[in-house]
């Protein structure tokens, strides 16, 4: 058989998909039926365990979505900022540091979890976070994935997008695949 340049190989329908809860959750073989799929989605973790696979997706094509549990009103209003600083930098090397052919970046997703005035302290954080990374991915050639704003309603998630106030429903995994065969 002889492979032209406009054939697919089957490296170009491989998807590996890294993150927390909102990942593992991620049905991925049947919303992307037609890719073969790696879900490496892992329940309470974050940017420690993004930084655990350094060097694992080389030349792959990867979507990342985590940061939920990381982000959140812990620091003080001061603090906030210099944090952000800090974990945006860590967040941008883990990234690189996959090693992928191609990142698609999701923003991290709004809450609804905490009490009304925490809900909108941790969003406006989590819409801070955002904002930078769009402007990492840009720098790096990454596809940023902005889906903060499709599933915010009053300042919060979406109950028509959420189990729990945090995680997805099957109308906004909808979304997200959407998003990512808009960009393939």
């Amino acid at each position: 058989m002889i492979f032209t340049s406009c054939e697919k190989r089957e490296d170009d329908y491989r998807l590996a998909f890294i993150g927390d809860s909102n990942v593992e959750r991620w049905d991925v073989r049947r919303f992307f039926p037609t890719f073969i799929t790696d879900n490496y989605g892992k329940s309470n973790s974050g940017l420690h365990y993004l930084e655990d696979f350094a060097g694992k997706f080389h030349g792959q094509r990867v979507v990342v979505l985590t940061g939920t549990n990381d982000l959140g009103p812990s620091e003080t209003p001061e603090e906030i900022p210099l944090f952000l600083d800090m974990y945006s930098e860590r967040y941008e090397r883990a990234i690189e540091n996959l090693g992928a052919a191609k990142i698609y970046l999701f923003s991290v997703l709004p809450t609804n979890t905490e009490r009304n005035d925490m809900a909108h302290i941790k969003n406006n954080i989590i819409k801070d976070f955002n904002q930078r990374m769009k402007r990492c991915a840009a720098k790096h050639g990454w596809t940023y994935l902005d889906v903060y704003s499709m599933l915010l309603i009053d300042e919060q998630l979406n109950p028509s997008y959420t189990l729990d106030g945090l995680h997805p429903n099957d109308a906004c995994y909808e979304i997200l695949t959407n998003q990512i065969i808009r960009n393939y």
